[in-house]
C-alpha cells in the first residue's frame, strides 16, 4: 500500500510536469520587428535556464492562414495587422521558482517585446493544489507506514514470545547478547527480504497492468520511478525488521526471570 502511494505521488509529479510544461506564454513583438528580430530575440531567450522551447509564429503565415479560416483575401486590402508572436514554454522546476510577473518584465525589458499575454494565475492555481495533493499523499503514506511499522513489531514480539525462556536460558548459561540475537536476526531479516520482494512483484504486476492496459498512465510511470520505490521498500523492510527484532530480543534479555510469565 505504501508503494502504491508513493508510486501514484511520483505520477502526480509527472503528470504535474506536464501540464506545466504545456503553459504558454504569448510574446507579441511591435510592428518595427523583422521575421531576422525575432528569430534573434528567439535565440537569446533559449538560452535561458528558465526556457524549455519557443516556437515562433511568423505573421505573415499567420495571416495566410487566417485568411483561409474565413474565406477573404484582406490582405490585398489592408496591411497585415498580426505581428509576430514567440510562444514560451517554461521547464517544469523553474515553473515553481519563478513568479510569472517578473519574468514578465524580464521579456519587456526588450524594446522590441509589444504585448505579454499568458492565462493569469493558472501556473499558481496548479503549484497551489500540487502542494495539497502532495502533502495529503504523504500523510496518508506516513500514516500507513507507522500502521506497517506496528503490526511488523507485534508480529515479532508475538514470534518471540514462545521463545523467551530459550533466550533467557541461552543468557544464564553465558552467551552474549549478540549471540543470542545472530540467529533471531537472521530468520527474521530473511522473512523481511522475502516480504519486501513480494510486496515488490506485487507492486510490478500492478504498475505491468497499468501500462498494458492504460497507455495515458504508462506515460506517467517511468522505469527509474518504480525502481526508486522498489529499492526503498527492499531497505526499508529488511532494515524495519532488523531494528524491530533486535529491539525485541533486548527487550526479554533485560526481564528477569519471574517476568516472563
Amino acid at each position: 500500500m505504501v508503494g502504491l502511494l508513493a508510486l501514484f505521488l511520483m505520477a502526480s509529479k509527472k503528470q504535474t510536469d506536464i501540464i506545466k510544461e504545456t503553459f504558454e506564454i504569448n510574446v507579441a513583438l511591435s510592428d518595427s520587428a523583422t521575421q531576422e528580430d525575432a528569430l534573434k530575440l528567439k535565440s537569446q531567450w533559449e538560452k535561458s535556464d528558465f526556457v524549455k522551447n519557443i516556437d515562433f509564429k511568423d505573421k505573415d503565415v499567420e495571416a495566410k492562414k487566417f485568411e483561409n479560416e474565413i474565406g477573404q483575401e484582406f490582405l490585398a486590402v489592408i496591411v497585415n495587422p498580426l505581428p509576430h508572436i514567440l510562444v514560451l514554454r517554461l521547464h517544469a522546476n523553474f515553473s515553481d521558482k519563478i513568479k510569472l510577473t517578473d519574468f514578465e518584465a524580464q521579456l519587456k525589458e526588450s524594446a522590441l517585446v509589444s504585448t505579454v499575454d499568458y492565462q493569469t494565475g493558472l501556473l499558481e492555481n496548479i503549484n497551489r493544489n500540487v502542494r495539497k495533493l502532495a502533502l495529503i499523499l504523504i500523510a496518508i503514506t506516513i500514516l500507513f507506514t507507522l500502521i506497517s511499522i506496528a503490526l511488523i513489531n507485534s508480529t515479532i514480539r508475538l514470534s518471540l514470545f514462545a521463545k523467551r525462556f530459550i533466550i533467557k536460558s541461552m543468557q544464564y548459561v553465558g552467551a552474549t547478547d549478540w549471540f543470542i540475537m545472530r540467529p533471531f536476526l537472521r530468520q527474521f531479516f530473511f522473512y523481511g527480504f522475502i516480504s519486501s520482494i513480494i510486496a515488490i512483484g506485487a507492486l510490478g504486476a500492478i504498475v505491468y497492468g497499468l501500462k498494458k492496459y492504460s497507455i495515458s498512465i504508462s506515460e506517467l510511470i517511468e522505469i527509474n520511478s518504480f525502481l526508486i520505490i522498489a529499492a526503498t521498500l527492499l531497505v526499508i523492510g529488511c532494515v524495519l525488521i532488523w531494528f524491530s527484532t533486535a529491539f525485541a530480543v533486548k527487550r526479554y534479555l533485560r526481564l528477569q526471570s519471574n517476568q516472563l510469565n
